[in-house]
């Protein structure tokens, strides 16, 4: 595996630069992405309405027009990449850490990977960034959701109109485990941040104690940040609150991108967590993910009321102190 690349040594520039007025209080999109034509309008849409300043792409061997969709877009930088993802997705997410995270803020997410935050209807995303920079904390973690449609895998009705989010609107909780936050490389600012586990992945296609964390949302200025996995940073100082990322894997493509996994064996461990689930698939025929202890995503709040996601108070009054709204306090329902 690769331990570094750079422009010109495995990377090539499509398009685009990152403006020079974004500074430490500025949010980028970095995302290494394979194929994404089917979720770029909705990611493009949901990162712009949270307030990001700009979009850094870099496709990995696309076949589905990835590229050309990407060039034709405004405030974006597009890289291509034709080595091979097992050998360079680590070497390429770290780039995007050392280039892009020193001076603006990273959201460091996959194609189907949808950041979000408590309070992210009041507060926009350069403003969490602000909040983030006043604490020094220097990077953000995410509990991974994953979510999924009533029907069987692969055959969600779309007229064309409804957007990711309408057409997969459910979640469960009930087969997710959390331990300690036990990193020890990085700092916390507060005990209650947990590491999530398992999950309807888990449940379903009994892949074992995947990790649903992530630490998505990084400042990079004292240039010590090093990747540990595809999931976690070391050298960090985490922020007072928990995120989410709403996690798109269910999609009707995803019988045909498992097959792709196993025949190209291009994941964690030549695919392994892969080969579980399309041993399951062959067996089982039509999978229904949906079951009585599914919840339909409403809002993140919902998310802090259930106890998914952390909160501090502190950082709830820092909401309440933006909007002049009192009262905005994080449930303690566990």
């Amino acid at each position: 595996m690769l331990e570094r690349i750079s422009e010109g040594d495995g990377l090539t520039k499509i398009c685009g630069q990152l403006p020079s007025e974004l500074g430490s209080s500025d949010v980028v999109v970095g995302c290494l992405v394979r194929n994404g034509v089917e979720y770029l309008p909705d990611f493009l849409e949901h990162y712009s309405r949270l307030g990001v300043a700009h979009f850094v792409f870099i496709s990995n061997n696309s076949t589905d027009g990835t590229l050309g969709m990407l060039a034709k877009q405004g405030n974006t930088t597009v890289y291509s990449c034709d080595l091979p993802y097992e050998l360079s997705n680590m070497a390429i997410k770290q780039y995007l850490i050392d280039k892009y995270a020193v001076r603006c803020w990273l959201l460091l997410v996959d194609i189907d990977e949808f950041f979000d935050y408590p309070y992210s209807d009041i507060v926009d995303v350069g403003q969490l960034a602000a909040y983030l920079n006043y604490h020094k904390y220097t990077a953000v973690l995410a509990q991974m959701l994953d979510l999924f449609s009533e029907e069987a895998i692969g055959e969600t009705s779309n007229t064309g109109v409804a957007s990711l989010f309408e057409l997969f609107p459910f979640y469960e909780l009930s087969s997710i485990e959390k331990s300690k936050y036990n990193i020890d490389c990085n700092q916390i600012s507060s005990d209650e941040i947990m590491l999530h586990y398992g999950g309807i992945r888990n449940r379903v296609f009994k892949v074992g104690k995947i990790s649903l964390f992530k630490h998505a949302m990084i400042h990079n200025a004292a240039e010590n940040i090093r990747l540990l996995g595809t999931h976690a940073v070391c050298n960090a100082y985490l922020a007072d609150f928990s995120a989410v990322v709403y996690h798109f894997k269910f999609t009707n493509s995803f019988v045909e991108r498992v097959k792709e996994a196993v025949l190209l064996e291009n994941y964690y461990q030549r695919s392994v967590d892969y080969k579980a689930i399309e041993k399951v698939l062959s067996r089982s025929g039509r999978i229904v993910l949906k079951t009585g202890s599914a919840k339909r995503l409403n809002n993140v709040g919902e998310l802090v009321d259930c106890g998914f996601l952390t909160v501090s108070d502190r950082y709830a009054e820092w909401v309440e102190s933006q909007v002049g709204i009192e009262g905005i306090r994080r449930s303690r329902a566990k």
